[in-house]
């Protein structure tokens, strides 16, 4: 039962990305992110290892790089359940 709460929250969160990311609009896919929180791109994105620290980061990250990658399909990863990660949601994605 609270592995479906965990997934249904981080679906929630993966199906506002790809709305934000189908729209091309960076402010509202940094509005699914804390006002401090953090987005860390593993070279999907970037092609850096890179912690974007605060939603103005993770929005001018996304206005650079989101026409030319243009992400789609975020979902929890296969054969996966997302977590309570001690107060927050954790999940492996897939894209």
């Amino acid at each position: 039962m609270l592995d479906s709460l965990h997934d249904t929250a981080v679906t929630q969160v993966l199906n506002g990305l790809n709305a934000a990311f189908a729209a091309q609009d960076p402010a509202a896919a940094a509005d699914l992110f804390e006002p401090e929180g953090c987005w860390r791109d593993l070279a999907s994105f970037t092609w850096n290892i890179a912690t974007l620290e605060g939603q103005a980061q993770i929005i001018a990250m996304l206005t650079a790089q989101l026409g030319a990658i243009k992400p789609q399909g975020f979902t929890i990863a296969a054969g996966e359940l997302a977590s309570d990660g001690g107060g927050f949601e954790q999940a492996f994605i897939d894209f």
